[in-house]
């Protein structure tokens, strides 16, 4: 995972590194630091963290704000959009019904697969639920909540 610094992090953290020892690059203005490769030197890099932050390693990644990167989130919200529609094929969804979910949710199917799922997953969170009074209705809260769920798992796991 990457995880974003700011340039006094990035320089205080590569200046206290020991000489021949480097963790953080930096890519078009933004400061960066690739967890995986942090725990390759963990028990050189704890000590740098908690000397300079006074926190563990752990407590340190978890301040930090996430760099995700957009192909992987594209492939992500591919994954969650054939999630989506195999649900759908599992539990019946008749023509009519995925006509409706089309035409309400499309714009929530664009996001996912261009890799916006932060967006798609606000837009989820404000979706009404079908009242299920007529046949075409199918978008229940609960699928609903499985998009949702599936996207913080992508979050959870990048």
């Amino acid at each position: 995972m990457k995880l974003e610094l700011t340039v006094v992090q990035f320089m205080e953290i590569e200046n206290a590194l020991p000489q021949n020892y480097s963790l953080c690059y930096e890519i078009e203005g933004i400061y960066l630091l690739n967890t995986n490769d942090a725990y390759g030197i963990k028990p050189v890099i704890e000590l740098v963290i908690f000397d300079l932050y006074n926190q563990t390693l752990d407590e340190f990644f978890a301040s930090l704000p996430r760099k995700y990167d957009i192909s992987i989130l594209r492939e992500e919200g591919q994954r969650i959009s054939d999630r989506f529609l195999e649900r759908n094929t599992i539990d019946g969804i008749t023509s009519e019904q995925s006509a409706w979910v089309l035409e309400k949710a499309g714009p929530i199917s664009i996001l996912l697969l261009v890799g916006a799922l932060a967006k798609a997953r606000e837009l989820l969170l404000n979706m009404s639920p079908d009242a299920m009074t007529e046949e075409f209705h199918w978008i229940t809260q609960e699928r609903i909540n499985l998009i949702i769920e599936d996207i913080d798992l992508v979050y959870q796991n990048n």
